[in-house]
């Protein structure tokens, strides 16, 4: 009979081989802590120990057994307290909204529209009725291992198929592979590791875990080791909040998709962002980006000082302010699509005010903000998902933000400088924005230390590094306009641009920090001879009509639509026994959509993958649901529901091109 010293050692190397085969990187990390260690780098904390028929672990320092010897009633305790009940040690990532029937629908409400028949169903005929037990835990997230004592006894009791194991203790970590098992639970489940990693890594790792069998999104069950930090609950709250399907759901894509159509050979200009823009009047003088941060509003007065030393390219959130201290964007940008964001035009005489200004657009913008500038003047950046021009390329877009410093920076100018792109809160009040903004609001920042069940992209508060101080406390919303900057820099920049923040937001990589009291520039620009140049500029990389070719491309679109169409009629017209044979439909009927990659398929395709990507947890959770008393009945509705969102979606579609086809493209033959 095996001794449990061997035991435990052969339970290690079992576990060994299977992080060298699955997790090399954990291997790697185990490695460096050895050779730490041996050369008296790093100092063990603790060491493992038998007491009462089990392991426990013993602080070092102190000689504090950290399971006060009671391991193996503790680890019962975690697996006991664990229950099916969907609102008990859950995060909900796929949220649901109660929408009560015959709702007049705005542009921004009706995002979700189709959606909300599923959701009332799913509310009134499980909540309302208080079943809320799972029938399967289908993934699950073990938050700290401790000795990891308790996770196979989870395991055992909810037979989870994936698993996402986090420590941040990587020598607390290393003493687990003596005691927990975890190839032999890796011969059932998919099992992710999350050890000892960076805030970006934790959160790959939790994207990857999040995107992989995503269906089984709509609760993630998980246990708090009590050693560990409840941290990473934000950065999971983080990456939910800013689920794509979740921000812009798929009604508004498919707004985004048709909008252009309506504005397409109306005298303005489409831009091509595909090269940077060379000998320019961009790349001889300096340019100022204009968010409309707290930053903003504290270096009002130095900015009208001196407006007339930068070419401005601001944000339209920032024109209220502009407007009041006279201040004259030359480049005003705008992408937001529904109609409330025109609020920032709102008392700007834009007839004086913009009469010269230019208009750099996203592809969703409101035909309400178009008609405030002259056709000539408008520039519309093509949107990824549209390529109406097959050769024309457009920049990352997360937030005005991010658009508007990611097209600064494509302009190519030797010197680049930002303000009021804080993406992070006032640091004594909290503040969202300039207090002009029309969505600015104030948060308690005093509670970013604080855990919370809120995942709100605008609520959910965590940290990132500052631009003048080492940390700044900022939002879901904020954090994900940084990331995609910071990504934006890395891959653009070219080695003899500078950037420079005169903000006092989030620290942005390759950039340089500058106070505007330390910003001296003496040259005054001419800016009426400017003007001209600028337009000038862009019009080089800009055109006003579709080629022959992406005509006749989009005249294939049509064809293409209909036949997608066809996918969604075989799911309407058959008849399903049971929930798993209609579960099985509706997701094959979503990997068939998914596979439609040509350049004429893939564009409603997306529009459908979205709304079945927020659509599948929530039938699968449905049917997951103990008490159900009729899924006859259940499938029926749910599958009109369904089909008729489908169908919807591909008329309007359809429509819309029809329309575009009919009304200016045979008009110009």
């Amino acid at each position: 009979m095996q001794t449990i010293q061997e035991q435990a050692l052969a339970t290690y190397q079992k576990n060994i081989h299977y992080l060298q085969q699955k997790h090399p990187h954990i291997i790697e990390l185990l490695n460096i802590l050895d050779t730490a260690i041996q050369k008296g780098d790093y100092q063990e904390q603790f060491s493992l120990e038998y007491v009462n028929d089990n392991f426990d672990l013993v602080e070092t320092a102190t000689q504090h057994y950290l399971y006060n010897k009671e391991s193996t009633a503790l680890s019962e305790k975690l697996a006991k307290e664990l229950t099916y009940d969907k609102n008990h040690s859950s995060i909900e990532a796929i949220p649901l909204e109660y929408v009560k029937e015959g709702r007049k629908y705005t542009d921004i409400t009706q995002s979700r529209k189709g959606l909300h028949p599923v959701m009332r169903y799913y509310i009134e005929n499980t909540i309302h009725k208080d079943l809320t037990t799972a029938k399967q835990i289908r993934k699950y997230i073990f938050l700290g291992t401790g000795l990891g004592l308790h996770i196979p006894k989870i395991h055992e009791k909810i037979k989870a198929l994936n698993y996402l194991v986090i420590e941040d203790n990587l020598e607390l970590f290393k003493l687990s592979l003596f005691t927990c098992d975890y190839a032999a639970i890796a011969k059932t489940a998919n099992l992710y590791f999350s050890i000892a990693a960076s805030k970006e890594e934790f959160m790959q790792t939790f994207s990857t875990f999040m995107q992989e069998s995503f269906f089984d999104n709509r609760y993630l069950k998980y246990t708090h080791f009590p050693l560990h930090s409840q941290e990473k609950i934000k950065y999971m709250q983080h990456i939910i909040a800013t689920n794509k399907i979740i921000v812009f759901s798929y009604r508004s894509v498919l707004s985004n998709l048709i909008r252009p159509l309506e504005y397409l050979h109306d005298g303005s200009y489409i831009l091509n962002l595909a090269d940077k823009f060379k000998n320019t009047v961009f790349e001889k003088t300096p340019v100022l980006m204009l968010g409309a941060g707290p930053s903003l509003q504290k270096n009002i007065e130095w900015l009208k000082e001196n407006q007339n030393r930068f070419i401005i390219v601001a944000v339209s959130a920032a024109l209220p302010l502009l407007y009041k201290y006279d201040i004259k964007p030359d480049i005003l940008t705008h992408i937001d699509g529904y109609e409330a964001a025109s609020v920032h035009f709102e008392g700007i005489d834009a007839e004086q005010f913009l009469h010269e200004s230019i208009a750099v657009l996203g592809s969703f913008a409101p035909l309400s903000v178009r008609r405030l500038f002259k056709p000539e003047n408008i520039f519309t950046t093509q949107d990824p998902l549209t390529q109406y021009f097959s050769s024309f390329a457009n920049v990352p877009t997360a937030c005005v933000g991010s658009f508007t410093f990611n097209l600064a920076l494509q302009l190519n100018p030797k010197e680049l400088y930002m303000l009021g792109l804080d993406l992070a809160l006032d640091q004594e009040t909290g503040a969202t924005h300039a207090k002009e903004h029309a969505k600015s609001s104030t948060l308690d920042i005093s509670k970013a230390e604080s855990l919370n069940s809120i995942t709100h992209i605008r609520k959910n508060i965590l940290k990132a590094r500052g631009n003048f101080s080492p940390e700044v406390v900022t939002t879901s919303l904020l954090y994900a306009s940084f990331e995609a900057i910071d990504t934006f820099i890395a891959q653009t920049k070219f080695p003899k641009q500078t950037i420079y923040n005169l903000g006092d937001g989030v620290k942005f990589s390759n950039t340089k920090p500058l106070r505007t009291t330390e910003c001296k520039l003496q040259k005054v620009l001419q800016k009426d001879s400017l003007k001209k140049e600028i337009h000038n500029a862009l019009r080089e990389h800009a055109t006003k009509e579709l080629s022959k070719a992406d005509r006749d491309l989009l005249v294939k679109r049509l064809t293409a639509g209909k036949e997608t169409k066809a996918l969604v009629d075989n799911f309407a017209n058959k008849k399903y026994a049971n929930s798993e044979l209609f579960i099985y439909a509706l997701s094959q009927l979503y990997i068939s959509i998914l596979q439609k990659n040509s350049q004429t398929e893939k564009h409603l395709a997306y529009v459908y993958v979205n709304f079945l990507e927020y659509l599948l947890p929530i039938v699968i959770d449905y049917f997951n649901t103990k008490g159900l008393k009729n899924q006859k009945k259940d499938i029926k509705q749910l599958q009109k529901m369904i089909a008729q969102e489908l169908y919807t979606i591909e008329k309007i579609h359809t429509d819309a091109l029809q329309k575009f086809c009919i009304d200016k493209l045979q008009s110009k033959e």
